[in-house]
């Protein structure tokens, strides 16, 4: 039986009652200040699993669960155009934000850079299409 996803468990620290947090994803018990003889409570989250499945499809396009998902996190770091109120994009700093998210890293610039590439109109800021686009 595979391991449960990430997703569907919470971890906390029984003496502190510090949650690690997706975030924290890729760091050392250490550098979330845990002391060796220190308990870890791990809870079942009340969220089912998703199971694995190809990003995309024949036509070569993100599947539309895939879509639903990146679009959701696209919308989770996004902030609004200055340039138009009625759009919502991923500039330097949210970009960093979200890849800083994604990684658990704090220095995040090569990605962040690889991700700018996806900048469609060359204007410092990926739109949704753009960072759907980079899937």
């Amino acid at each position: 039986m595979p391991p449960p996803h990430p997703w569907t468990i919470k971890l906390t620290s029984f003496a502190s009652q510090v949650r690690i947090e997706d975030s924290d994803n890729g760091r050392t018990l250490g550098e979330l200040n845990f002391k060796a003889n220190e308990t870890l409570s791990i809870f079942k989250k009340g969220t089912q699993a998703v199971s694995a499945m190809p990003l995309l499809t024949k036509e070569n396009k993100l599947n539309d669960r895939a879509q639903f998902l990146f679009t959701q996190i696209f919308e989770r770091y996004a902030i609004e155009d200055p340039d138009d109120p009625t759009q919502k994009v991923l500039d330097y700093g949210a970009t960093t934000a979200y890849v800083q998210g994604a990684t658990g890293e704090k220095i995040v610039d090569k990605g962040v850079q690889h991700l700018m590439q996806f900048d469609s109109n060359s204007d410092g800021k990926l739109t949704l299409q753009d960072f759907l686009y980079f899937y």
